[in-house]
């Protein structure tokens, strides 16, 4: 069986597998550090569902603007303390702003404390300093990197 799309890492369920205990063996390190995982898109909740069951952690998800869709909210789920992010990669960063933005507008408390991407290798950031770089730029704040490099 073949998968010809770039979400390949989700939609294999060998590949998805193996993406999600990657990512719980990162995450596992710092579960202290937050309480919730926000996730935007279809292929980032196959991955940040069943990490924030396994954590015993709230997921949030932030829609997309402008897409049909079920729910008139753009900002879904439960929240408590600081968030991480899960994504595959960063080319423009154009879902970590909206993340943030949504998530600092719904719950203005809550802080974004880190970003694990699961497919850096695609993206333009790779490093922690490529990412302070790309907040700095675009006003965000400082966060975390967390991957598997």
């Amino acid at each position: 069986m073949a998968c010809v799309s770039h979400l390949e890492k989700v939609l294999s369920p060998k590949l998805r597998k193996k993406t999600i205990s990657n990512c719980l063996e990162i995450l596992q390190l710092h579960t202290k550090s937050f309480n919730t995982i926000a996730v935007s898109g279809y292929s980032q909740c196959l991955i940040g569902i069943p990490v924030a069951d396994k954590l015993n952690k709230n997921i949030v998800v932030i829609r997309k603007g402008g897409e049909e869709r079920a729910s008139l909210n753009l900002v879904e789920g439960y929240i408590k303390g600081n968030f991480i992010i899960i994504d595959d990669l960063i080319c423009t960063g154009a879902t970590l702003k909206r993340i943030i933005k949504r998530m600092s507008t719904t719950f203005s408390t809550s802080k974004c404390h880190a970003i694990y991407l699961y497919s850096p290798e695609d993206g333009v950031i790779r490093t922690q300093q490529d990412l302070n770089k790309h907040c700095t730029y675009n006003n965000l704040p400082k966060v975390k990197l967390y991957n598997e490099s």
